[in-house]
């Protein structure tokens, strides 16, 4: 029989030893540092996760219908026409972005980890993205650009990020205090909402 004092039994873990290993594995600097990333992508996942992974449990469809995918459709042709009349060009930028000290995120931020163990983001806005297209591009002096394109959100759980559509016109000119571009901006947003009958006639206010 082993005394309960005795040295062969483990010692029960205190949540200060659990954060100083928790602490060491994932200090970049540490030899097994790449091992550790290399033992987690080898992982093959399960079925059941495989099965369940799209499934959104907060509705009952698994899919858009057609009618409503014709509907959105229509609703971004719209969108889009307006944005084309004040000579904006489409342009999409890079979808990941590494996380950094520099930028405050919000809690529901898509957050992933590459096998080099790279923070990665997924576009919170259409904002943030495009910015650092033109920090990487400073030749471009005067652009009117326009994208509809999917962001995203952590859902609760497991399975796909919440995936809302956001639409962007940004205007980039060189002359500094230019107001004209925010006159124009909000001529756009106007006739976007315009450009939708029931939208207007319920009246609608931009602030």
């Amino acid at each position: 029989m082993i005394s309960p004092f005795s040295d062969l039994i483990p010692k029960k873990l205190t949540d200060d030893s659990v954060d100083e290993a928790v602490k060491s594995v994932t200090n970049p600097s540490m030899p097994y540092y790449s091992r550790i990333l290399v033992a987690l992508f080898a992982n093959e996942g399960n079925q059941l996760s495989d099965y369940t992974f799209d499934i959104d449990p907060s509705t009952s469809a698994q899919a858009p219908s057609p009618y409503a995918l014709f509907h959105t459709s229509k609703t971004q042709d719209t969108i889009t026409r307006v944005f084309q009349r004040h000579g904006g060009i489409h342009l999409e930028t890079p979808l990941l972005m590494p996380k950094n000290a520099f930028q405050p995120l919000p809690p529901d931020t898509v957050t992933m980890l590459d096998p080099n163990g790279e923070l990665l983001l997924l576009p919170y806005d259409l904002t943030l993205p495009f910015a650092r297209y033109l920090a990487r591009t400073p030749n471009i002096e005067s652009l009117r650009r326009y994208t509809v394109n999917k962001v995203y959100r952590k859902r609760p759980g497991d399975g796909q990020p919440l995936q809302p559509r956001e639409c962007d016109f940004d205007i980039v000119d060189s002359v500094s205090g230019n107001m004209l571009a925010d006159a124009e901006v909000i001529k756009v947003v106007c006739e976007v909402f315009e450009a939708f009958g029931s939208v207007a006639e319920r009246g609608y206010t931009i602030r």
